[in-house]
């Protein structure tokens, strides 16, 4: 498959967060996505996409090679949209933008960043629980030691 923007021969199949098998160029970081992958990848059901009105991109699909044409996501991102097949193009910083990752170059992967923070604080609750259920059987056992 070659890349539509700077013709690359050979698009790389990339996974993407466990979700999705993108693939990306190696050389400018754009991602073709099949028909349903902009779903997996954004996980935003109401970004779909809205022909305007044809204009040829001067790309051509990967793919199949037929020529591209210039469309909008419903929430205004321009992208390269293949009319029969249904795949789309994104440049890299578009991709990017609407994954909220980061693509730092050549032969990387495209990763969303640790969600740490959640992590975290999904755990901070634990000691309190267990302290709570401590003091709770500690208080029962003192009041049946009372009667």
């Amino acid at each position: 498959m070659r890349c539509p923007a700077c013709t690359t021969p050979l698009l790389v199949p990339t996974p993407f967060d466990g979700r999705a098998q993108i693939d990306r160029c190696p050389k400018c970081g754009g991602v073709w996505l099949d028909k349903g992958e902009l779903l997996l990848v954004t996980r935003n059901p109401w970004l779909g996409r809205k022909p305007e009105g044809g204009m040829p991109s001067g790309r051509a699909s990967p793919r199949t090679g037929e020529p591209l044409v210039r469309a909008r996501l419903t929430d205004g991102t321009a992208v390269d949209l293949a009319p029969e097949g249904g795949g789309l193009w994104l440049d890299s910083a578009t991709f990017d933008t609407l994954t909220g990752t980061t693509w730092a170059g050549p032969d990387t992967r495209s990763r969303p960043a640790p969600p740490a923070a959640a992590a975290l604080a999904a755990l901070a609750p634990l000691p309190n629980l267990f302290l709570r259920s401590a003091t709770t059987l500690v208080f029962l056992y003192a009041l049946l030691g009372a009667v």
